[in-house]
């Protein structure tokens, strides 16, 4: 189980506290270990398991700079020696289409992986949405029901995705004060 720095209760605030939106397409998927030291109570290297997905990015709605590609790293995953599963949520897959909101992340303890900007989704899985055959939105949230706990997940999930891309530029536009987690 994973804890949430940060969890918006309101679309407002996911606007509000990511510094990167945009659109795109999931080009690709890699999970590897990092962070590997030897631990003296386990007979071999430990270390974190994380999954990093390349976006192509179609539309960037709010950010300092225009990206073409991007990197957005999540805990967890799977490799040939080590998996580690989240239990709250679904990593991003191979060519979902997604709408992403995003926290720029410099971590020296990563490979540098072909110096694309790195990222996370801003309120670990809540900023994330997948675009459904038919254009409604959907999520990354393991939940029983199809809307997901969150209550923006809650208020967007089966949305049409134009419609829900109209307000976040709206929100943009009214530039909303970040929440201060």
């Amino acid at each position: 189980m994973m804890t949430v720095g940060f969890a918006p209760l309101s679309l407002r605030d996911l606007v509000g506290q990511a510094q990167v939106i945009l659109t795109g397409t999931v080009a690709s998927i890699e999970a590897y270990v990092h962070g590997r030291a030897a631990q003296p109570v386990h007979p071999r290297d430990c270390g974190t398991v994380g999954t990093e997905a390349i976006v192509r990015v179609d539309t960037v709605l709010k950010a300092d700079s225009p990206f073409t590609e991007i990197r957005v790293y999540q805990t967890g995953g799977r490799t040939p020696e080590w998996a580690t599963i989240p239990q709250q949520f679904e990593h991003l897959k191979e060519n979902d289409r997604v709408v992403l909101f995003l926290t720029p992340w410099d971590n020296p303890e990563l490979p540098d992986r072909g110096g694309l900007p790195r990222f996370v989704i801003t309120g670990v899985w809540t900023g994330a949405f997948r675009v459904e055959p038919g254009g409604g939105l959907g999520h990354y949230e393991k939940t029983r029901g199809s809307t997901g706990s969150n209550p923006v997940l809650k208020a967007y999930s089966g949305r049409q995705v134009e419609e829900f891309l109209a307000e976040v530029r709206d929100l943009i536009a009214q530039n909303p004060p970040p929440v201060i987690p």
